[in-house]
C-alpha cells in the first residue's frame, strides 16, 4: 500500500477542513466556520489510501491543562472526511474550498 509523508517541519498547529461528507454528517454549520478545526503539534501527516494520519507530541500547555500523556497522540481520519490540510495558512494537501477533488 502506498503512502504520502506530508513534510510537518514541527510541532505545527495544522488546520484541517471538513469535506463535504463531513459536513453533510456533522451537520456542520458552514457560515460559523465549523468545517475548520484545529489539530495541535503535529510532528507526522502520513496519507495513504483510506486515512489521514496526525501524529502528535508532547506539550506543556497540554500537561497544565491535564490531558492524558500531555496531548501526544496519533489521530486516524478517514479520508473522504477531509477537503484539505494547512499548515501556515498555506495548503498542504486538498484544495481549499469546495467542491471536494
Amino acid at each position: 500500500m502506498l503512502s504520502t509523508n506530508i513534510a510537518v517541519n514541527g510541532p505545527k498547529d495544522v488546520c484541517i477542513e471538513a469535506s463535504m461528507d463531513a459536513i453533510y454528517e456533522g451537520d456542520l454549520k458552514m457560515l460559523e466556520g465549523e468545517q475548520y478545526d484545529w489539530i495541535r503539534n503535529v510532528i507526522s501527516i502520513t496519507v495513504d489510501r483510506d486515512t489521514v494520519t496526525f501524529e502528535t507530541c508532547r506539550s506543556i500547555e497540554a500537561w497544565k491543562r491535564g490531558e492524558p500523556n500531555a496531548g501526544r497522540g496519533t489521530y486516524t481520519l478517514e479520508r473522504r472526511l477531509l477537503q484539505c490540510i494547512m499548515i501556515d495558512g498555506a495548503p498542504v494537501w486538498g484544495r481549499p474550498g469546495f467542491p471536494n477533488n
